[in-house]
Order: structure tokens, then sequence, then C-alpha cells
């Protein structure tokens, strides 16, 4: 069973959107419709929605080197656009077989410049 809402907050130039309780769809469980009621998703769409509209009132971040928190699911989701995903950065783990050092592929840099993908 799958749930979840997404609020999208529009001035006609912007939109910002919240999800709950995560992006992409919602969250999933091996469970009947009991999931999705204990989910409380009419008790959680007005927070939502005003994230969403909160969101679009915002002022626009400056540019600045600065430090970031992100949670567990944007972090799968920066990596993932940054290096790809993870059978895709180093296909040879697909096979299980050891891999001695020199024969890694060459690492290349990404959009982030902290960070580092095979190529």
């Amino acid at each position: 069973m799958r749930g979840g809402i997404d609020a999208t907050a529009a001035d006609g130039e912007v939109s910002q959107i919240r999800s709950y309780p995560s992006q992409h769809g919602g969250s999933s469980a091996s469970a009947g419709w009991e999931y999705v009621l204990g989910l409380g998703l009419e008790r959680e769409a007005p927070r939502i929605g005003e994230q969403a509209a909160a969101l679009l009132r915002a002022p626009i971040c400056p540019a600045a080197t600065t430090t970031v928190v992100l949670d567990s699911d944007q972090v799968a989701l920066q990596v993932h656009e940054s290096v790809g995903p993870p059978d895709r950065a180093r296909p040879h783990l697909r096979h299980g077989g050891r891999v001695r050092r020199h024969e890694l592929p060459p690492r290349r840099e990404t959009s982030a410049p902290c960070a580092t993908a095979p190529s």
C-alpha cells in the first residue's frame, strides 16, 4: 500500500511543493488500508499546505558558501543526481567480484566540488 499527500503553492511565476510523509509518491508498506489511515493524512494536510505557502513567500537564498543540513531522503536524491545510482557508479559491484585498487575506474569531478565519482 502506498499513501501520501502533496501540496503545491503557486503565484503564477513560481511554485513550491511540500510532501508528506515523503517525496516521490508518499510512503510504502506491505499493509492494507489501515496503513494509509495510520499516516494521518487529514491531520497533516493543513500543515503541509501552510509549509508550501511559506516556501513560496520565503526570500531567495543568497549566493554563499555555507553549511546545509539535509534529511536522509534528500541526501539519497542528491547523491543519485550527482553521481548516478550505485549500479552505474561502480558496475563491477553488481557482479560481487573483488577489484584491486588499480582496476577502479578513474574519478571525475561532479557538479559538487567536494564530491567525485567514477567515470
